[in-house]
């Protein structure tokens, strides 16, 4: 039989190898990123527009993440701003208000 210490630095070891060799993740162009934060502001304004607050928290929360990556560092922050504005509105059940600013920060990726 194994000593289950070996075992447990044989497990380590693999583990550490793994974590150290997984698939590296591509940062993303700004053009790309724009992209996707329009996609999830698009989701967001129909989740509004369905009456689903928190299918549209949940889209604003993917903007945001999108907007708020390090490859965006030195780009415009008014549509982060807006994303913010429009998720305080959301979650105040202010449609209209919500929608204006999801409009906002579309315009200003676009």
């Amino acid at each position: 039989m194994s000593d289950p210490m070996t075992a447990l630095k044989a497990a380590s070891a693999w583990i550490t190898t793994v974590a150290m060799h997984g698939p590296a993740v591509a940062a993303m162009t700004v053009e790309e990123s724009n992209a996707q934060a329009l996609q999830a502001l698009r989701q967001a304004q129909v989740e509004l527009y369905c009456g689903h607050d928190q299918g549209a928290l949940t889209a604003l929360r993917q903007a945001r993440e999108v907007l708020a990556a390090p490859e965006r560092r030195g780009e415009d922050p008014r549509a982060q701003l807006s994303v913010e504005v429009a998720t305080w509105h959301v979650r105040r059940h202010e449609a209209e208000e919500a929608q204006a600013a999801i409009a906002h920060a579309r315009e200003r990726l676009a």
